[in-house]
Formats: C-alpha cells, structure tokens, sequence
C-alpha cells in the first residue's frame, strides 16, 4: 500500500515535469514564430516593406536618370481557395524602389552596395473580410533604367520569390492585420529558399532582392576606346624611337563581372592610331577574330603578360567594365637592364613617380581600377646617358655655354691687367 502512493507521487512529479517542459518548450517556439512576423493591434495593423540591395564594382555611378525597381505582388487564395474562384481578394499596387544618383552607398573591398526599404506595401489596403490571404512578390526583371549613350549596361535582376501569409482579425470597429508571416520560396539566384523572414519595415532582414549592375563602355574602335590604354614615350635627345620596353600587364575581372568570358582583346597602336599589332610586341598574338580583321593580343583575367611597347605606342584593353583592376609595370629592371633611362609615369595625367634604369628599378602603376572617364597609364623613358669623364651628354649644350663665357670672362680680366701694367709703366 506504501509502494503504490510513493509510485503514484513519483508519476505525479514526472508528469509535471513533462508538462512544464513542454510548456517551456512551447514557449520558445512562439518566441521564434513571433520573431519571424510582422505584428499588429487594432487601429495598428501589421506592416510588410521590400529591401532592395544593389551592388556595383567600385568606381561605378548611378545613372542621371536613376534606377526604379518594381515588384508584383500576386494574390494566390483567400481562406484556402484559390484567388480567381473566390474572386474577392484585393489587388495590391506593385511595390518600387528608387535609387537616384545622390545615394550613397557603402564600399567594401572592391564593391559599392546600395540599400534602400519600400514604404509599406500593404497600407491603405482594404480586405473584405476576416481571413487568411496569400500573396507571392517577386521582383520584375526588366526596365530598371534607361540606357545610357555610349554604354553597354547589364543589369542582374533578383529572381528571389516570396510567399506573403496574412492573417486579418476582426476588430471592435473594423478589421486590421493581425500578424503578416513570409516564406522565402527561392533565392536570388533561382534557386530553392527556405525558411522565414520578418517583413517588419526597418528590420532591413526580409524580404531583400539583391541585384548586381555593371557598365562597359560601348566602342568598338581601339582607336576611340579609352576604358584602359597603357601608353609608351621615348624621350632624350639620344633615345632610340626603335627601342622596345617590355611592360608587365595584368588584367583582373571584376566579381561582380557576369561576363562569361575571362579574356580580353588588347592592341597596339602607334602614331595617328596606326595599327601596329606584331610579335615584337608579343610573340602570342591572335590574327582572327579582331576588329576590323585586325591582330590582337589576347589577355586572360589574372594573368602578367609582358607586352614590348616602343615610343608612341599605346596598349588598348578593350571591354573591361568599370570596376575592372589593372596594373602596369615599366620594367627597366628587366634583363639586361636599361640602365640609361630614367622612367615617370602618369596615370589619367596625376604623377605616379619615377624609377631609374641603372638602379635596377620598376616603375608599377599599384592596384588600380577601369574609371568611367577612362583608365591612361603614360609612361615616359628619357634616355640620361653619362660620359666617361662624368659629363652628363644631355647637359653638354649648357656646360658648353658657360666654359666659353668662363673663357670670355678670362680673357676680359687678362686684357684688363695688361692694359693697367702698360699704363703704370
């Protein structure tokens, strides 16, 4: 009789335990399921807003007339039954975005991302009645901007889809949304989502479209293209024109580059834009497929390539969108060294230094991107010979001037004296 009532008390407690437990436990999935909605109250209702996040290679701007981004927003059923039976679920004016070209965006790396929040796309709606009403948003994939002359735009739209559950609750005086949940169908990519996302406009965490942009300038003449040109000038009066300076070119595709080609088409122009394309400059050099059936040089993204350019010459990179990295090394350490000349540089007319032959010097542009005015490296090797005697050749004009006045000047002082020593005697 004793082991039976300590045998119920034991079932008593592990009971309780179970049922707190589960008290527990359902409180923490509420917790979650509250934080994945949006809430409302009477006079209040739940509010739902899009992000909108665009990426741009750094360097790229927003276009004069701006970037509108739409999203549809679909009925799907009302209460179970889908929404052209039911005939009574109300149509919801698409959602935009803008981006105007005073927005600031925030760079990281090599990336400009630009976020902006929709007003809240459920309000002034009017439901008919209390229920459960479903929509899917997804983002339109065209029509985002007006082209700009002289540029070849490629916008990647979002194709991420969500589904939008709304629960609107009969109030005292009228109904209100009560709770706004959404599902994420698929990511922006395409491909299948999952989970929930909380729609509540600030949060900045629900539901996002993310869309890439990227612009490339629109000229198909090397001679008119100005997106990336590496330039070559011989200077001194003892310069050769004929003398070739081997310049290490690297090319490097942008991230957020969709281009499915890693390559690019690089010429060599001379004075008066004359193709000049040979294997002087490269031994590699492609004869099909050119502009206008002209050779070219064909640089794979991430990759050095020594190009031989003489004086005049100039190395255009063709199709490299804004954003694109790039460096050029002036390479008057190269073997033999050229150590007479003494190399400068400019890149878009702003001095990058200098670097001399016979110190086994390079002259590097660093890190640098394609600009939307145009990427000009100018580089400038000045032949600065020196004779045995320690005479700058360069400088023999000048040296020579002032020993014939040193001489003038002597011979002055010496006719001088002669004429006071006569004149005493």
């Amino acid at each position: 009789m004793f082991e039976r009532k300590i045998s119920k008390r034991k079932s008593g407690r592990t009971l309780l335990t179970i049922v707190l437990a589960l008290a527990l436990c359902l409180g923490s999935f509420t917790a979650v399921f509250a934080a994945d909605v949006s809430s409302g109250t009477e006079g209040n209702s739940a509010k739902a807003a899009i992000t909108k996040i665009l990426k741009m290679p750094k360097g790229t701007t927003i276009p004069e007339n701006g970037f509108t981004f739409t999203f549809d927003i679909d009925p799907v059923k009302v209460d179970g039954v889908a929404a052209a039976i039911a005939g009574n679920m109300p149509a919801i004016t698409d959602g935009t975005v803008t981006f105007t070209k005073s927005d600031s965006g925030d760079d990281a790396a090599d990336v400009t991302t630009y976020t902006k929040e929709s007003s809240d796309i459920f309000s002034g709606v009017t439901f008919p009645h209390p229920g459960v009403y479903i929509y899917e948003i997804t983002e339109q994939q065209t029509g985002a901007f007006t082209p700009t002359s002289g540029w070849t735009e490629n916008m990647v739209y979002s194709k991420a889809k969500y589904t939008v559950t709304i629960v609107v609750k009969k109030g005292t005086s009228a109904s209100f949304i009560e709770t706004i949940a959404v599902d994420v169908e698929k990511k922006d990519d395409g491909t299948d989502g999952k989970g929930k996302v909380d729609p509540t406009p600030g949060t900045g965490k629900g539901m996002v479209f993310t869309n890439t942009y990227t612009k490339t300038q629109n000229q198909p003449d090397p001679a008119q293209n100005s997106s990336l040109n590496i330039g070559m000038t011989a200077a001194g009066d003892y310069a050769d024109p004929n003398q070739y300076f081997p310049v290490d070119v690297t090319v490097t595709k942008s991230a957020l580059d969709t281009n499915t080609s890693s390559t690019y088409k690089a010429y060599v122009l001379g004075a008066g834009n004359s193709y000049d394309t040979s294997s002087d400059n490269y031994a590699g050099i492609e004869s099909n497929g050119g502009y206008d059936g002209k050779p070219y040089i064909n640089l794979a993204s991430d990759q050095k390539y020594t190009i031989n350019l003489k004086h005049d010459q100039r190395l255009v990179v063709m199709d490299t969108p804004v954003g694109t990295a790039w460096t050029a090394v002036d390479k008057l350490d190269s073997d033999p060294p050229l150590n007479n000349y003494i190399a400068s540089g400019t890149i878009n007319s702003v001095t990058i230094g200098t670097a001399t032959g016979s110190k086994g010097d390079a002259l590097s542009t660093g890190d640098q991107k394609v600009l939307e005015t145009g990427s000009i490296a100018a580089f400038t090797n000045t032949y600065d010979i020196t004779s045995p005697t320690g005479i700058i050749i360069n400088n023999l004009p000048y040296i020579g001037l002032i020993v014939l006045a040193l001489g003038a000047l002597a011979v002055f002082i010496a006719f001088k004296s002669r004429k006071r020593g006569r004149t005493y005697n």
